[in-house]
């Protein structure tokens, strides 16, 4: 066993990132909430006006690809802490590549729940047209 070296700098911006994206896809959320809930509520006096349907529509739209954008952001964020956590316990506990294939074997997850997921997706668009 060799001894343990200090941690490569560079975690705790990461962790900030991913908590501010987090943050963004909680708003991002609660805001396409509120708009179903006017959507929900448009035959009472305090929903959307009839004038005004297309344009909540769109706006839900695009919220909906924003959030994708910013997960989507998330994911290289997220595999990069995990990469840097583990080369850091390795580096901690002085056995530098016992802990590289987890970051490895997390990439590779993510990588295959995305290929699994957009084929689904696309199987799913084909029944329903």
């Amino acid at each position: 066993m060799s001894a343990a070296c200090p941690p490569i700098a560079g975690a705790e911006p990461m962790r900030v990132g991913i908590g501010a994206m987090l943050a963004a896809l909680c708003l991002l959320s609660v805001g396409g909430a509120v708009l179903l809930l006017l959507l929900w509520q448009q035959d009472r006096a305090s929903g959307v006006l009839t004038t005004q349907l297309d344009r909540t529509w769109e706006l839900l739209d695009t919220l909906r690809v924003v959030e994708r954008w910013v997960a989507l952001g998330l994911v290289p964020v997220g595999m990069g802490w995990i990469g840097l956590a583990a080369v850091n316990a390795g580096r901690a506990t002085g056995v530098p590549k016992a802990d590289v294939g987890l970051g490895l074997v997390a990439g590779f997850s993510v990588a295959a729940i995305a290929i699994i997921a957009d084929r689904l997706i696309q199987a799913a668009s084909h029944r329903t047209r």
